[in-house]
């Protein structure tokens, strides 16, 4: 099973220009909100109608402007799980369920698929139960069941745990996992997570401003992400517009340092970044990539503190950007965990380390692995 998404449509704000090739795989559409994930999705499953294009899945055309072809949501049998669920209220949970089965199935063969799901979903007993008297998680689980029970040629998700609450993720979290490997078809998994998409998706489409900027395996968007945008949402937190000086030095403006890079520059470099947990403390003040420093400000979570660091003793500039995060693993034994505001130190920002972005992300782009 196969999908080939490829649609324009003018929005207020941007352009929509998706070009998306996927296979019977989870492929995460990562971007941050407002930047086209979700009108993808609703483009595929019949609720948007693009202005040009084609949409096929499973060898069959959904949608073709030049052939005329626009089928409705109905013809479709897409599969589309919302924010908010829309189960019918006045519906049980096994009449719910029983709304996405093809009319065609035999009242036997309906029955047997309902007592299925209600199993594979863990609602056995909440089948007589009207959505609100069910909990989030709940409502999410029948939701999913109604969407399998329609047997569709694709399954589409759009930020499936954002109404949930932090408890009932984890266990959510491995039943969806089940259901996509017993999926059999292409799964598109809406998220601004890099984490969640990482452990859903066998790769990831970053899109920003209606634009797909990046495609390619969670570990290389990660590790050689190619678009400024791509680079934000790796959850990256130090990030410079910067300028090329030679084939190994550039100038990060934001910070006003030159940095030494382990790989070529790039002609077309626009930004440099490296994370937050590869800033380290120097033991010597003479090498490439180091430099003096002070302490702004820290921040505490429950296994990292966050030191926010300026380059200069310049820190009358609320400038946010213009500060180097740097990660201190609490669990470890460090003296690095007793800096505090006001504190000097030297720190050093590894050139192996450092990630270069250029104005295309289609520049450069590694092979995935």
């Amino acid at each position: 099973m196969s999908a080939s998404v490829s649609i324009r449509k003018r929005l207020a704000s941007f352009t929509l220009d998706v070009d998306l090739q996927a296979t019977s795989e989870t492929v995460g559409l990562l971007g941050a909100s407002g930047s086209g994930k979700s009108m993808t999705l609703r483009c595929i499953a019949g609720l948007e109608r693009p202005d040009e294009g084609r949409i096929v899945v499973g060898g069959r055309t959904f949608f073709d402007s030049e052939r005329g072809i626009d089928l409705s949501p109905q013809e479709r049998k897409s599969a589309l799980l919302f924010q908010n669920y829309q189960l019918f209220p006045s519906m049980t949970v096994a009449e719910n369920i029983a709304s996405g089965i093809d009319r065609a199935v035999t009242r036997d063969d309906r029955r047997q698929l309902i007592a299925g799901l209600l199993d594979t979903f863990h609602l056995r007993g909440l089948q007589d139960r009207y959505p609100a008297k069910l909990s989030g998680g709940q409502q999410q689980r029948v939701a999913l069941a109604r969407m399998l029970a329609a047997r569709p040629p694709i399954l589409m998700l759009d930020e499936p745990f954002t109404a949930l609450d932090e408890h009932l993720k984890a266990s959510f979290e491995q039943e969806l996992l089940e259901t996509f490997g017993r999926f059999e078809g292409t799964i598109l998994y809406v998220s601004h997570d890099i984490d969640e998409a990482f452990r859903f998706c066998d790769r990831i489409a970053v899109i920003n401003d209606g634009h797909v900027e990046d495609v390619g395996l969670p570990g290389r968007i990660v590790s050689h992400p190619q678009s400024l945008a791509a680079l934000r949402l790796s959850g990256c937190k130090n990030i410079s517009p910067a300028t090329r000086l030679d084939e190994h030095w550039l100038f990060a403006e934001s910070w006003g340092i030159r940095l030494r890079c382990d790989e070529p520059v790039p002609h077309g470099l626009t930004h440099v970044g490296i994370r937050a947990f590869f800033v380290s403390r120097a033991e010597q003040d003479t090498a490439d990539n180091v430099f003096h420093a002070v302490a702004v400000r820290t921040s505490e979570s429950r296994y990292e503190r966050t030191v926010m660091l300026a380059v200069s003793d310049d820190t009358s500039r609320a400038d946010s950007e213009r500060y180097i995060h740097w990660k201190i693993d609490k669990l470890q034994p460090s003296p690095d965990g007793n800096v505090g505001p006001g504190d000097r130190v030297t720190i050093k920002l590894p050139g192996d380390r450092l990630h270069l972005v250029c104005g295309s992300a289609k520049e450069s782009a590694p092979a995935d692995a």
